[in-house]
């Protein structure tokens, strides 16, 4: 058996429809990198959500982005981190998005609501204009008479909910070439030690751009340790999972939970409308 990886980004349905008929063409399995579908504090917060419904949903999401991309045209997190919210919505509440409505304050700062077609509503904040010290990413859910919050990556609580727990968390990932401390930090601590991690990060590349470092060791070591701690790089979100299970289903010839050429179609309509909003400041249905 041949097995071929390719990676790209797909940013027009007519590359959709083109991926499609490849895929008939060839009979190549093909996985869309969704990985939250794989990362274990969705997964869990998928459980509770089957159980306890979805009915008034808020994502967030905002980094720096101002600063590892500003070379990046205006507009791209639309493209680059949005459609990764868009399927998680739809795929933690088996629900399609019909309705889109987006406003902007300023490039890269989008607030956005959405209509699914259970009936669920959702809000969204992405952002570029955040620091490194912030919470990167939050899901938080209204069932029935409760909720579930699940903050970035690394803590899940539930409220209301008896037949789940109500604090997990956990321990993100490391690599060899890096420390391994915040493991037991976001294991024992969650969000909190995240936010530790996080702010300690944030002052320690404060200092080395501020050139008050006062030996050349000193920079060094800072240097080593700036560069190889990415606190974004350290929590769960799923792609050594996708990628463990995309190849054992290649193995064994077995079906896997990944989203296909439809969810990618899915996930850029809905982006195509949220533009549209935006441009046209109403609300957009999606086609």
């Amino acid at each position: 058996m041949v097995t071929r990886f390719a990676e790209r980004v797909v940013n027009d349905l007519h590359e959709v429809e083109a991926l499609k008929e490849a895929q008939r063409e060839t009979g190549c399995r093909l996985a869309v990198g969704f990985n939250r579908r794989y990362a274990p504090i969705y997964r869990m917060v998928k459980e509770a959500t089957d159980a306890h419904g979805a009915h008034n949903i808020h994502l967030r999401m905002a980094d720096d982005a101002w600063r590892w991309a500003k070379n990046y045209p205006p507009g791209f997190l639309m493209g680059l981190d949005a459609g990764h919210l868009f399927d998680l919505l739809r795929w933690l509440t088996s629900s399609e998005v019909v309705q889109v409505s987006c406003m902007s304050s300023r490039p890269d700062d989008d607030s956005l609501l959405l209509k699914m077609s259970n009936g669920a509503v959702a809000s969204i904040m992405v952002s570029a204009h955040g620091s490194m010290d912030m919470p990167k990413e939050r899901y938080e859910v209204m069932g029935e008479r409760g909720g579930v919050i699940a903050e970035d990556f690394v803590e899940l609580r539930t409220y209301g909910y008896e037949d789940q727990p109500h604090r997990t968390c956990f321990e993100g990932h490391s690599h060899p070439d890096n420390a391994y401390l915040h493991k037991p930090m976001f294991r024992h601590l969650g969000a909190e030690g995240l936010a530790s991690l996080r702010r300690g990060t944030w002052e320690e590349r404060q200092r080395l751009e501020s050139q008050s470092i006062p030996s050349d060791a000193a920079r060094e070591e800072l240097e080593a340790f700036v560069e190889k701690t990415i606190p974004n790089f350290l929590r769960d979100q799923g792609w050594l999972a996708s990628m463990e299970a995309f190849v054992q289903g290649l193995l064994q010839g077995t079906a896997t939970e990944h989203a296909g050429v439809e969810d990618a179609a899915a996930a850029l309509r809905v982006r195509r409308a949220a533009e549209e909003s935006r441009r046209r400041g109403t609300t957009v249905e999606v086609m």
